[in-house]
């Protein structure tokens, strides 16, 4: 191409100028010089220029290069090095219609029992896929419950079955006591209170209980209610054989108290 030229007036005439010469870029290679720390075959460093280095050019290639087959493979074959299901668990294909449920994630301390009802509960569709229930159920883990099921020996888990029975045995301890028959002694009807109030309170006390039997029942209802009122009497002179006749009988005369008190 050819160079352009600028033109300018100069008296009478018109001088014709050259272009203004470009300023050159110097690069300063700094060498190491005598007494210098720095080797003498050690990388130049170009002081003008702003770029990363070669060494950070070099991370940020390995960081976002895409990994190779070969990488992908070994990746793939550490992963079922470590995890605790067999090979047809692990490797067992997401259902098409399948969507993950949102669990209440067991962190360890709860009762192992209540979450395995929890997730069977959530995976009731898919309960005949027993490869896949395995391999859903680490998602319903967290915190220490999680990093227990991770280091459980490699393929000791074949089946759902072995999966809950080392979930269950694992966190037994968590599990709540029932209550036995003799809870039901500390709630008592007091007086100015309510027979709707302790009815309540009976009914949740009751079932906490473990094999609680209606005849049992029924006999400390008796002996922890208010003695001497017409409801008390009514229960002495004709017991009701079961709890749903107790409480239907209860019913009647809290509407009564509740007439009253209006």
């Amino acid at each position: 191409m050819a160079p352009k030229f600028s033109w300018e007036a100069k008296g009478k005439g018109i001088a014709i100028l050259p272009p203004p010469k470009r300023a050159r870029t110097t690069i300063s290679i700094h060498e190491p010089h005598e007494g210098s720390n720095v080797p003498r075959d050690a990388p130049t460093s170009l002081m003008s220029s702003s770029s990363p280095t070669t060494e950070e050019a070099f991370d940020e290639n390995r960081l976002l290069r895409i990994q190779t087959p070969a990488e992908m493979a070994k990746e793939y074959k550490n992963s079922l090095a470590k995890t605790p299901f067999t090979d047809d668990i692990y490797l067992i294909d997401r259902p098409k219609k399948f969507t993950m449920p949102s669990f209440t994630k067991f962190n360890g301390t709860g009762d192992p029992s209540r979450h395995h009802n929890h997730y069977a509960q959530k995976m009731a569709l898919d309960d005949h896929n027993d490869p896949f229930m395995c391999k859903v159920f680490p998602t319903s883990l967290t915190g220490a419950a999680l990093e227990w099921f991770r280091n459980r020996p490699h393929k000791s888990i074949p089946d759902y079955e072995t999966l809950c029975t080392m979930f269950l045995a694992q966190y037994c301890e968590n599990k709540k006591q029932k209550k036995s028959i003799t809870s039901l002694f500390t709630i008592r009807q007091n007086k100015g209170k309510t027979l709707q109030d302790f009815l309540s309170r009976f009914n949740m006390e009751a079932s906490k209980i473990a094999d609680c039997y209606p005849a049992t029942a029924i006999k400390t209802f008796k002996i922890v209610i208010i003695q001497g009122t017409k409801f008390h009497t009514s229960l002495v002179k004709y017991s009701p054989q079961d709890i749903q006749t107790l409480i239907a009988r209860a019913q009647i005369y809290i509407r009564l108290e509740e007439n009253v008190a209006h």
